[in-house]
């Protein structure tokens, strides 16, 4: 997170922190209530979602293990991008991703 928010005030990250508390939290009830329903509908069984977010968790970590530092996205190249870092990067993959 601090490396994500890096070149931003207090006051900001503090929001931060929230939108993405806020996010992972709604992400993760909706998931709870409706993720069985969407993965009937795909035709996926849970043993599925297990190996894969297994071998996903696997070559993330062998990723970090062997690659050089990665470049950190400074302000300029998120404003270029137009997104929103609550949602992505720092939502899905750090507080609710496949880990």
């Amino acid at each position: 997170f601090l490396e994500q928010t890096q070149g931003r005030s207090l006051s900001e990250r503090h929001s931060l922190a929230y939108q993405v508390a806020a996010y992972g939290a709604t992400l993760l009830v909706l998931t709870l209530f409706f993720g069985s329903y969407v993965l009937y509908f795909f035709g996926v069984s849970l043993a599925d979602i297990q190996v894969a977010g297994g071998l996903f968790v696997f070559y993330t970590a062998w990723t970090m293990l062997v690659a050089p530092p990665a470049r950190t996205l400074d302000q300029k190249d998120i404003s270029a991008i137009g997104g929103d870092i609550a949602f992505f990067p720092l939502t899905i993959p750090i507080t609710a991703g496949a880990g």
